[in-house]
């Protein structure tokens, strides 16, 4: 069964808690397939290469779970939940590329021109343009060097020139060094 904008069930509800497990920010987790959250299956279904449509299908689903098998969601003290990714020597990307995890020494830049912003997400306007191959490391101020932007993408906070720029926390456009 396909899940798509308007639907309200148990199904829709897992779907939310899978794309919080990615990181995406879901908002409230709910029954209801809504507007958010069809933006949201949107940018994952981008991401990962997929037709972008909304509708949450077999190959979407699939995806899904693929995407969100190496992620372990346990509770801290406070009852809040954390998110680690499994244990790795290097970060992991998962299916749509997305490095959540930022706690690596130094990272290089791969792609031609990566775009620094004052904050996480594109209408954030650019006020740096990194040079491919350009190393940076993530900003020492900053205890969660992944912050997420409206529809949940991750950017990750660096430090270059004493400055804090985001850029996005992509395997398309970075990669650990």
């Amino acid at each position: 069964m396909a899940l798509k904008l308007g639907d309200q069930s148990y199904e829709v509800e897992q779907l939310k808690r899978q794309l919080e497990t990615l990181g995406y920010s879901i908002g409230r987790i709910n029954g209801e397939f809504d507007a958010r959250t069809d933006d949201i299956v949107k940018a994952f279904q981008e991401e990962a290469g997929l037709k972008i449509d909304g509708i949450v299908g077999p190959t979407t689903s699939g995806a899904l779970s693929q995407a969100t098998q190496g992620i372990v969601t346990i509770p801290n003290i406070g009852g809040a939940l954390e998110q680690f990714a499994a244990p790795a020597s290097r970060p992991e990307a998962n299916i749509s590329g997305d490095f959540i995890e930022g706690r690596w020494p130094a990272w290089r830049v791969i792609a031609s021109g990566l775009n620094g912003r004052s904050g996480p997400g594109l209408e954030y306007p650019v006020e740096y343009v990194f040079p491919n191959g350009q190393r940076f490391s993530p900003h020492q101020d900053y205890t969660h060097p992944i912050q997420f932007d409206w529809v949940g993408k991750p950017w990750m906070v660096v430090n270059e020139r004493g400055a804090a720029f985001f850029v996005r926390a992509n395997r398309k456009f970075i990669e650990p060094v």
